[in-house]
């Protein structure tokens, strides 16, 4: 939706769905130029950079998709690396200013928003980090964010080296997914926007078990089966009551900008003082006061990214 123009945002869409991801800032949304210089790089890695702009976007275009998308790494989630990620484009018309300042200016269309996160999002990114003891965590958290080592290992403590890579996986979770997407729900809210946000905790058995828990993503497995069919994707009962329950909340909220209704657990509007959501699980239910992440997410809130 224009950042420019909210009515026109309103016209493009009835209603908003975010699952995982939050609008991302200027990082995420670099501008037209800067991609412009990509592009070239591009062609150059494809054997298609040509003085004629039409015969090298012909060539380009003539390229696979697995050569166009090999042809330059693809960055890793986590950790620096060289390579690419392939995001928004700031490009002035379209898109005016990254999602995160058109948020911050409060210049979006004010439409139902339903957004929220797995319990387990960054757990099958963090393997590069080698971390086993409680001191070794500390000094992931002061690499990554310098100076808040101690608070960070504080509020993600360690008593047994199992607890290890459990709290690292919050602690990533947390400042990726749960807590930009929690914020992003206290601004739809504040600018008036009917938000709902979720939780979604119920573990798919798509590897062979269920130790993965509900990983990034795992909630796809109740929305869009098919994804998961290649994985062997085995269903429960419970999960075909999850199936059920989730269909059932995103077709009413596409359908009217409210996912209650259908004999369904009510699933409360959320607003930045109660702080109510949807715990998807079995049985799902709403949180009572429980405010999702609150400290840990008033402590990301103060940390730069």
């Amino acid at each position: 939706m224009r950042a420019d123009d909210v009515t026109a945002g309103a016209r493009l869409f009835a209603r908003a769905i975010l699952q995982s991801n939050a609008c991302v800032g200027d990082e995420d949304a670099p501008s037209i130029a800067s991609r412009e210089v990509f592009g070239r790089k591009l062609a150059d890695a494809l054997h298609c950079k040509q003085a004629d702009p039409a015969a090298e976007l012909a060539c380009m275009r003539g390229k696979t998709d697995d050569e166009v998308m090999t042809a330059i790494p693809l960055a890793k989630v986590l950790n620096d690396d060289d390579g690419v990620g392939y995001r928004f484009v700031t490009d002035g018309v379209v898109l005016p200013v990254s999602p995160a300042k058109a948020m911050a200016s409060g210049a979006i269309a004010k439409i139902p928003v339903l957004l929220g996160t797995t319990d387990d999002e960054m757990g099958r990114y963090i393997v590069a980090y080698k971390a086993e003891t409680a001191g070794e965590l500390r000094a992931v958290f002061e690499k990554e964010w310098p100076n808040h080592g101690a608070e960070l290992a504080a509020k993600y403590p360690v008593t047994a080296k199992a607890g290890v890579r459990v709290q690292m996986a919050a602690a990533f979770s947390d400042w990726a997914n749960t807590c930009p997407i929690r914020g992003n729900a206290r601004t739809f809210s504040k600018l008036g926007s009917a938000t709902y946000l979720y939780r979604f905790r119920h573990a798919p058995d798509v590897f062979g078990d269920r130790s993965h828990g509900a990983f990034h993503g795992s909630e796809l497995a109740y929305l869009f089966p098919s994804v998961f069919l290649k994985h062997k994707l085995v269903y429960r009962d419970d999960d075909r009551a999850i199936a059920a329950l989730m269909s059932g909340y995103w077709a009413r909220f596409a359908a009217t900008g409210d996912p209650n209704g259908g004999g369904a657990p009510v699933w409360p509007r959320y607003d930045a003082t109660t702080e109510q959501h949807l715990t998807i699980d079995t049985p799902a239910t709403t949180s009572a006061g429980a405010k999702l992440r609150a400290g840990e997410c008033e402590l990301w809130d103060r940390i730069p990214d």
